[in-house]
């Protein structure tokens, strides 16, 4: 048998995943089940399997894998080089929300301001307004599928 050459390994996986492009989208294409809802399906054991891999360790372990310097690496390297297609392909998503937020925080900033601000408790009252109609925006979000 022979022996498993690292180098060659990690070579081959490279040069095949650099060409995996098109099978990825036909795979893609030919899913029949939504996996948005097979996820929902399964969030109690993701739960369960999220806590164990906490409760045993192995999130810990996996996470101290990886020192300071690699993560800003990857993240300066890798993570710097996607925000611009992500920014791009974001940008409906971001619109669908800027459009429901907008005239939500619009009014919010005209309440807020003929409030009283002269002292802690009108602070605190603002604070509670501002939660409130954040909370309601969200809930709007929801409802909107957003």
């Amino acid at each position: 048998m022979p022996s498993i050459d690292p180098v060659s390994w990690a070579n081959k996986w490279s040069t095949a995943m650099s060409n995996a492009g098109a099978a990825y989208k036909a795979g893609i294409q030919a899913t029949r089940v939504n996996p948005m809802q097979s996820a929902i399906a399964q969030l109690d054991k993701a739960k369960r399997n999220y806590n164990a891999a906490i409760d045993s360790g192995k999130t810990a372990a996996g996470l101290s894998r990886v020192s300071m310097a690699t993560w800003q690496g990857n993240a300066m390297g890798k993570g710097a080089n996607r925000l611009t297609d992500g920014a791009i392909a974001a940008k409906p998503k971001v619109l669908a929300f800027a459009q429901l937020a907008a005239p939500i925080v619009s009014a919010l900033s005209d309440e807020v301001r003929q409030m009283p601000n002269n002292n802690k408790s009108d602070a605190m009252a603002i604070m509670s307004v501002v939660y409130d109609r954040m909370k309601q925006l969200a809930a709007q979000r929801a409802s909107s599928g957003g």
